[in-house]
Formats: C-alpha cells, sequence, structure tokens
C-alpha cells in the first residue's frame, strides 16, 4: 500500500518514516485482521498510516492537541481516503477542561510539544483536554502513547475508570526527567505491574557519552496484558 503524506519539515517527516516504517516501533501482533488502536500524541499520522500499512481493517482513533499539526493530520487521513479512523484535536489529562500547552508556532508536527513547559518552552496556548477513558467503550487491541509527559496521569485515570482492563496491549514512549528533579519511572512501572501488564523496556543507548543526572531520555515500553 502506498500513501501519500502532506508535511513540509522533510527532516522531521524522514525521521519519523525512519523511526515508524523502517524500524518497525509499532509492530504488535493481533488475534483479528480488524483491530481497534488508540493512537495517542498522533502529530501528523504516520503512526496511523503505519497501523493502516499492516492492518488495513484496522479501527483506529486517535488525538493530537496542536491546532497546525491536528490540520496536517486530517489531511493525510483525507488524502489516503483512510476508513475506520477517527481522530480529535484534543490533549489527554485526568479530567476534562482547557490545559495549557507550549509548542513552537512556526514548527507544526514538532516531537517537543507538551503540557509541561520545561519540556521546551515555546508559545503557551490553552487547548482543549479529555479524559482517554470517555472513549473507551469497548476492547482495545493496542494502546500506543506518545503524549509528552502526561503519560502516568492519563494511565492513572484509565485505572480509576476501570478501563484499562479493556487493554491487550500498549506502545508507552515514557518521557524520564522532563523534570530533571523527579525520579517516577519505578512508580509507573509498579502502576503497570499492578494493573495486570508485563513489559519489555528499550531506550537511545548514549554510546560516548557521560551520563548527566538531569538528562532527558525517551524510554519505549512495550507492555502485554498477563491477567
Amino acid at each position: 500500500m502506498g500513501f501519500r503524506v502532506h508535511y513540509a519539515q522533510w527532516q522531521l517527516l524522514l525521521y519519523l518514516f525512519r523511526e515508524i516504517f523502517l524500524e518497525g516501533s509499532y509492530l504488535f501482533e493481533s488475534n483479528t485482521e480488524s483491530p481497534t488502536i488508540v493512537d495517542c500524541g498522533s502529530n501528523i499520522g504516520m503512526s496511523i498510516l503505519f497501523f493502516k500499512m499492516i492492518y488495513p481493517k484496522s479501527q483506529i482513533i486517535g488525538f493530537e492537541p496542536d491546532p497546525a499539526t491536528f490540520e496536517t493530520l486530517q489531511s493525510n487521513i483525507e488524502c489516503n481516503a483512510l476508513a475506520g479512523v477517527k481522530v480529535y484535536p484534543f490533549a489527554l489529562s485526568g479530567g476534562d477542561g482547557m490545559i495549557d500547552f507550549y509548542h513552537k508556532d512556526d514548527d507544526a508536527g514538532s516531537l517537543l510539544m507538551s503540557i509541561h513547559k520545561i519540556r521546551m518552552g515555546g508559545e503557551r496556548i490553552v487547548v482543549p483536554t479529555r479524559k482517554l477513558s470517555s472513549f473507551v467503550t469497548g476492547p482495545i487491541d493496542l494502546l500506543k502513547m506518545d503524549i509528552e509527559g502526561a503519560e502516568e496521569e492519563v494511565i492513572k485515570e484509565l485505572v480509576a475508570s476501570n478501563v484499562l482492563s479493556f487493554v491487550q496491549q500498549m506502545f508507552i514512549e515514557y518521557h524520564h526527567h522532563i523534570n530533571s528533579s523527579e525520579d517516577t519511572f519505578s512508580r509507573f512501572l509498579a502502576l503497570l505491574e499492578q494493573s495486570g501488564f508485563g513489559y519489555q523496556i528499550s531506550s537511545d543507548a548514549k554510546k560516548g557519552k557521560i551520563a548527566r543526572s538531569s538528562e532527558f531520555q525517551d524510554i519505549r515500553i512495550y507492555c502485554y496484558r498477563k491477567q
């Protein structure tokens, strides 16, 4: 299957293509040809295109809070005539309302956008936020989450709402040391374990570099239901 992608910043586009399509970061096995996938942090839609490539009959719900990036996401869905895809312009958090969101106005599609100012600074805008549990109405084959520091809050809300049990597999990008004074990774892993998940962990190696106590790190967690 061939796809068309609308996006101006080719350096980032090539990075996303390599990470998602060539390295297969979001590969997963499903018991059905039409898995239900929830994509939290859809960005311009490369992950959705990948999911549709491996499972053309999949049903996908996506979330992207940045207005300019969401517009590109919609364009990529429309120009590829993707069926079974619904996307929403919401940030995800522990409650419904409005929330501060930081981005670079001239860098739509950036991988550094966040509700945490300390992540990148940039321009502050206000975007709507929703509880993910409001969109969970049945079994989910894969929950993919790359939401720049909000992952623990969202998982906690799913647990509190008694809907995390619907999820069979997860791919979570955990953002370690967004705030370098906080070390909460073990707490996050304990939350997964208590919810019945096993997991595999990987991260980009810091070859030839001295580890710094304040250094930010992306940690990838593949989770699978054990009970």
